[in-house]
């Protein structure tokens, strides 16, 4: 479901929650910070780009309950900000109804968004109160690293010499939102 869906899930209370993917809001609706960071912000850093997405355009199939045909849905890459060229993907999945069909292609575009740019980042003083899947805005650097991104991962090491050391792996968000307005 995280995967067709673009969501990540969560136990909370007994509860399975599911969350959108690269969302601004927590589980129970409260709006996250975006954190952001400056050049001074710092230790060490990586962005890696992969700008030839190997996919323009996504399709699913889902079963017309009137006509009782198969029905294709798409989902391109110019619809989440890139040029639509490349291959066509298509998901094995057959589901149950048109919005279904176009929530699994949207997610699966946005995920290749995703992989487009993947960014570490270590800071120069540890902050343990950054989470997974808070966004994240980087300026005052220079062109290629200046952008908005999504933690994916964030690891807090406690070290006795140093203190703490945040380190997050990032990536881009997937309905390639800036998040420099807020």
């Amino acid at each position: 479901l995280e995967r067709l869906f673009g969501a990540v899930a969560k136990i909370s209370d007994r509860k399975l929650i599911f969350v959108k993917r690269d969302g601004t809001t927590s589980a129970s609706g409260i709006s996250m910070p975006t954190l952001v960071l400056h050049p001074e912000h710092f230790g060490t850093w990586q962005v890696r780009y992969n700008t030839r997405s190997e996919y323009g355009n996504v399709k699913a199939a889902y079963r017309d309950k009137e006509d009782l045909m198969r029905k294709w849905v798409g989902n391109s890459a110019s619809a989440v900000g890139q040029s639509n060229q490349g291959m066509e993907y298509m998901l094995g999945t057959l589901f149950n109804s048109k919005e279904e069909a176009e929530a699994a292609a949207q997610s699966k575009m946005e995920s290749f968004r995703r992989s487009e740019v993947m960014a570490t980042f270590q800071l120069a003083k540890g902050d343990p109160w950054v989470k997974d899947m808070q966004t994240l805005l980087v300026t005052g650097m220079r062109d290629g690293i200046n952008g908005s991104y999504v933690i994916d991962k964030a690891t807090h090491t406690y070290v006795k010499r140093s203190g703490i050391i945040s380190s997050f792996d990032c990536k881009a968000p997937g309905s390639g939102a800036d998040f420099s307005d807020r």
